[in-house]
Formats: C-alpha cells, structure tokens, sequence
C-alpha cells in the first residue's frame, strides 16, 4: 500500500511539474472561493473553507468542520436508541485541475487531513429475552493523506 501511495504521488508531481511548464500564467487574475460542505451536518460538524487559486490550473484548499452536538436515532434489531455525536476536522490540499478553465472541472488533489469524533447513547437491546441498556461510547481520532 505504501508503494502505490508513493507512485501515485510521484506521478502527480511529475504531471503538475510538467503541466506548470505548458501553462502561460503571466495573465492569470488570482481567485477564491468560499466554500461549505453540508454532508457533516449529519455527523455534527459544520463544515466551511476555501480555495485559493494561485495559478491557471493550480489551487490550495483548507477545510474546517467544527463541532455541534448532533442526535440521531438508530434502530438495530428492531431496537430503536438514541445516539449524539459530534465531529471536529481540519483538512488542506493541493488541487490541479485536468480542464483548461480555471477553477472548473476535473482535478487532482493531494490532502491532509484530521478527524476527531465522539459518540454516545444508550443502546436498547433484548438478550435472552430480557431488556437490557448497554452505555455506549465511541471515539475516533486520526491523521490521514490522500489524493
């Protein structure tokens, strides 16, 4: 898996060297975008960020979901509990896109990103015929790359 990664990283690298070459950028007016990702809203996390396009066909981005308390209703085995959650994250890539308009179409973006979230309730369930309440918790934190 580690090999692959390098290789694909290696060959966007090479691609975006050799593309910034074809480019003439001397009348490239810089822009940014203001950006929002409602997906998280579902996890409990407002998510919001931007794109900074610096060349013809070349971008930085930078993402930042901040957490809210979130409660979502789940059923397992006809149970039905209660869970909130909430999700904190940060990511920042470099974006190259494949089309000749800026800031349009198809593109390649290595990123970074951090992901910290929580989760609890209790959990109704039936074992052996009886009721019973298991107290949940769940926590997930991590770094991660890709592209």
């Amino acid at each position: 898996m580690k090999k692959l990664s390098v290789i694909v990283l290696v060959i966007m690298v090479t691609f975006i060297r050799v593309s910034a070459e074809e480019n003439d950028a001397t009348s490239h007016a810089q822009q940014v975008a203001l950006k929002f990702a409602p997906a998280g809203l579902a996890v409990g996390k407002i998510t919001f960020g931007g794109e900074y396009n610096f060349s013809h066909r070349n971008s930085l981005t930078f993402l930042a979901g901040l957490p809210f308390n979130k409660t979502n209703t789940i059923q397992i085995d006809g149970e039905k509990s209660d869970i909130s959650s909430k999700a904190f994250s940060l990511m920042a890539g470099y974006r190259h896109y494949l089309g000749r308009k800026t800031m349009s179409g198809l593109y390649i973006e290595p990123y970074a990103k951090y992901l910290k979230h929580d989760a609890n309730g209790l959990l109704n369930k039936e074992l052996q015929g009886e009721k019973a309440i298991f107290d949940t918790h769940v926590k997930y934190e991590g770094i991660g790359i890709g592209a």
